[in-house]
């Protein structure tokens, strides 16, 4: 009886990460549409800016097609990240998308003639932000938002050229803090959700077990009880309607 009552707590903690990740699945895939949205509508504006600067016809439709490309993937991905099972595949899904996105950041700077390195390093640090804003894995975020910087700058570095030493330093180095201050933040964020969903559980654990035969208490049984009676009561009914229906 002793070796039971060590092991169902050992076994019950060891399945709470789990449980956790299918908690931040759950919160993910109620509020992913709302990134879905916010990020279409902010890409169509940056469509604006580009064709304001960007100044050859052929430049311009490039870009106005990967960028209307991009929200329509977008849009599309909603339903498909709603039906996802495990949050580490959310994640993927998540990764991948915002890869794209860095892409085609990418791809449209090359697209202007004399881009101007201060505001697109401001875009820079936007990016990273919203890297850290849409629920993900913090290693996935990290991995990203270091890779998309380092790009960013040596792109900058050896293809562009044309900025200031002084500008180039400063832009890195903003850059470079914006990704600590966020790491620290999700880091500690997602710590202090996890201690907190397995104090829950802890609490949850100790209040449907009896201290001494680690038995479930009556409480627990009486509300498993009912909780299949009105799932039984539903079906029934279900049933009921479902012949009574056919028989008219």
């Amino acid at each position: 009886m002793l070796i039971q009552k060590e092991t169902l707590p050992i076994a019950a903690k060891k399945s709470t990460y789990s449980a956790f990740e299918a908690t931040k699945l759950i919160a993910a895939q109620k509020s992913i549409h709302v990134f879905a949205v916010v990020a279409s509508v902010c890409n169509f504006l940056f469509l604006v800016c580009d064709l304001i600067f960007i100044h050859g016809l052929a430049e311009r439709l490039i870009a106005g097609v990967l960028r209307y490309t991009f929200s329509i993937v977008l849009i599309l991905m909603i339903r498909k990240l709603q039906r996802i099972h495990t949050f580490a595949s959310f994640a993927a899904v998540v990764s991948i998308l915002e890869t794209i996105g860095v892409a085609l950041f990418f791809i449209i700077l090359f697209l202007y003639n004399a881009p101007d390195f201060m505001i697109q390093s401001m875009g820079m640090i936007m990016t990273i932000l919203v890297i850290f804003i849409v629920p993900n894995r913090n290693r996935n975020m990290m991995v990203l938002s270091i890779a998309s910087c380092v790009a960013f700058y040596v792109i900058w570095y050896f293809f562009l050229k044309n900025i200031n030493q002084n500008d180039f330093i400063a832009a890195a180095v903003y850059s470079v803090l914006t990704i600590i201050i966020c790491a620290m933040k999700a880091f500690r964020t997602d710590r202090f959700a996890q201690n907190e969903f397995e104090t829950i559980s802890r609490l949850e654990y100790t209040s449907t077990r009896d201290y001494l035969t680690n038995a479930i208490t009556r409480e627990r049984l009486e509300e498993e009880a009912r909780r299949w009676m009105n799932f039984c009561r539903s079906r029934s009914c279900r049933y009921a309607w479902s012949l009574w229906t056919w028989m008219i």
